[in-house]
């Protein structure tokens, strides 16, 4: 349907709720191909939703693959800042879980 001519919001909102659904469901790999796919779609026009989108889901498809790197913890901790400071709090509660998830580092 998308592909047969929608209009752009259609498209950022497909791929946003996709993600999401691809997280919920464990689904690390896919919530990774659709991240690359809203990348691509806004590649010419990039837009800081649909990057904040892209990077949130990668980093927790990441993070639920099993990953507990101190890079990892700390790019969750800058996405979810991030989110926060654009205003995009609805982004951050499964940020903060998925560093609180993670095993603890000495």
């Amino acid at each position: 349907m998308l592909l047969s001519g929608a209009v752009s919001h259609n498209h950022l909102e497909f791929y946003r709720i996709a993600i999401e659904v691809a997280l919920q469901e464990r689904r690390w790999s896919e919530a990774h191909r659709l991240a690359t796919a809203l990348e691509n779609y806004t590649i010419d026009e990039p837009l800081p939703w649909a990057r904040a989108i892209i990077e949130r889901g990668r980093a927790l498809a990441e993070a639920g693959s099993g990953s507990s790197s101190r890079e990892l913890r700390r790019r969750l901790g800058a996405i979810a800042e991030q989110a926060t400071q654009m205003h995009f709090h609805s982004l951050v509660p499964a940020l903060q879980a998925a560093i609180a998830a993670l095993p603890a580092r000495h």
